[in-house]
This record gives structure tokens, sequence and C-alpha cells, in this order.
């Protein structure tokens, strides 16, 4: 089976003035005379995104950055009580089994996103509150990594406080698990870039202001050997696992860039709607 297909993905682009200033993002109100962020995404060239569907067994967390599960769905209902009780439980499962059962899990994240504008925020903006999660968030379309290192471990050491330097002597991963909740993927699927495929210095860093706190994640520039990857109408049953960070040093992939990407499979595609979880793991090897 092949739906391999064509897309164009915003990176970053470079600046000189980043040798001297780290690019930022505001999800707070901005000082006066502060632009929201100081840098900017724009469409690279067309490339060639392969159709995951049939071919899921060749690809893996450690090797490439992602794997594809199947699981039947739970919800009813998207809110704060069905999630925790009874999503992800499920979730949990799934991990266990593929990372071992003696993994230990901590989610400290989910949400929902959309690509009706007419239901969500579209696009990401200011005064946004990262940690309201009935805040329907748009899809992303610039290539990005959630997680930088130092983001990943400063959150172990914020959400297990005194367990975080016992916890990051052992391996260390965030993994984000990802599916629609309703009808399959028509419009704006997710794509992964083969994380074996990105080189370390097309990674840059960039500070992500929230009203919390501040994060940090990679915006990758443009490159010719990038391998991406979606899985073609993807359903609720298929289930999508991208790793953002691996302490391992012997892992070929060390992170997943994604972005979503404007395909359709119908004249009048339905509207995407997806929910998405990210949780720290915590294993011995």
């Amino acid at each position: 089976m092949t739906t391999d297909t064509l897309a164009q993905f915003s990176y970053f682009q470079w600046k000189d003035i980043y040798q001297k200033e780290k690019p930022y993002y505001l999800y707070i109100d901005p000082p006066e005379n502060v632009p929201v962020a100081n840098f900017s995404t724009a469409a690279g060239p067309n490339e060639v995104v392969h159709n995951l569907r049939g071919i899921e067994d060749r690809f893996n967390l450690d090797d490439n950055g992602f794997a594809v599960k199947h699981q039947d769905f739970c919800l009813k209902t998207i809110d704060e009580e069905a999630i925790n009780n009874s999503y992800l439980p499920s979730l949990e499962t799934l991990l266990r089994e593929l990372l071992g059962l003696d993994a230990e899990i901590f989610w400290f994240d989910w949400r929902t996103r959309s690509s009706d504008r007419s239901k969500t925020t579209f696009p990401p903006g200011t005064k946004i509150n990262l940690d309201d999660r009935t805040i329907n968030l748009a899809p992303v379309t610039a290539v990005h990594v959630d997680q930088t290192k130092i983001a990943a471990i400063n959150r172990v050491h914020r959400h297990l406080g005194d367990r975080a330097e016992e916890l990051l002597k052992g391996r260390v991963r965030i993994i984000n698990i990802w599916r629609p909740y309703d009808a399959s993927v028509e419009s704006y699927p997710i794509a992964v870039l083969d994380g074996s495929t990105v080189p370390p210095e097309k990674l840059v860093d960039v500070d992500v202001v929230r009203q919390s706190y501040i994060g940090e994640s990679y915006y990758p520039l443009q490159h010719d050997g990038y391998k991406w990857y979606f899985i073609n109408k993807q359903t609720k049953e298929d289930v999508l696992l991208f790793k953002m960070y691996d302490s391992s040093e012997t892992a070929k992939a060390k992170c997943c860039p994604h972005a979503s990407f404007n395909q359709r499979t119908a004249e009048e595609p339905k509207p995407r709607k997806s929910i998405e979880a990210r949780a720290l793991v915590f294993t011995a090897t």
C-alpha cells in the first residue's frame, strides 16, 4: 500500500543575530516594543511524506524516534475525569508493553487540537494559558521538538522534586502519544521526522515563555537528508508514539521533530480532532 504524498513544512529561518541573542516565543503579553517572537519560520521545498500504513513494524522509538501501535479507543467524552481515570491508564498499559513492565510513568500534560478554525485558537498567540486544557489548540505546521535536553531535565526536577536526582541516574524519555478521537484524519495530519536523519547541528534552541515557567524547544533548520512519515487516514485505533528526549547514549534517534501539514483526502475534508498526551518515562535501561 502506497499513498505517499508531497508536503511543505515550515522551518526555522537562521539569522546571524542568534549568535548573540537567543530565539524566543512568548505566550504572555510582551513588554512594550518587544515582539512576540524574535524568529520566523518559512515553508521549505516539497518533501515526500511516506505512508506508514502496512510498514509500521519497520520503525521503533530507539532507531527512528517514533512507533505505531494499535489500541481500542476507550473514551466517550473528552474531559479531565475521563482522561485521568480511563485514558491515561490505557496508555500506561501500552507504554509498559512497549518499554517494559518496570517503566515508571508520569503524565505532565494532555491536550486536544482541531483544524476547525471556528472552534480553535489558530494560530497560537499571546494570552494563551497552556496549562488550561480546556483550550482547543490548532495544528502546528512549524517543525519542532517540544523539549530540548535541558528542558527535559528541568521537567524531571519540576515534576518529581526530591526524586529527580535518583531518577536521572536511569534512562529518561519524554514520549508523546497522538491519535484522532473522532473520525479518521482527513485534514492536517501529523507527520514525524525519522530522528536518525536529523543532525544535531540542525536543531536550534528556542525559549518558550509561558505564564507558569520558561521552557525550551528545538526548531530544526531545513536539511535535504530528512525522511518524513505519516499514517494516511489515521484512525483513533492508530496510536502514534514519538519521542521528544532520550537520555540513552546508544539510541540512534534522540528526538523526533514533527509538524502537521495541509493534506486533503476529500473535497470537503472533516476537521481534524486529535488528542495528545505527554509522559516522562523512567526505566533502568
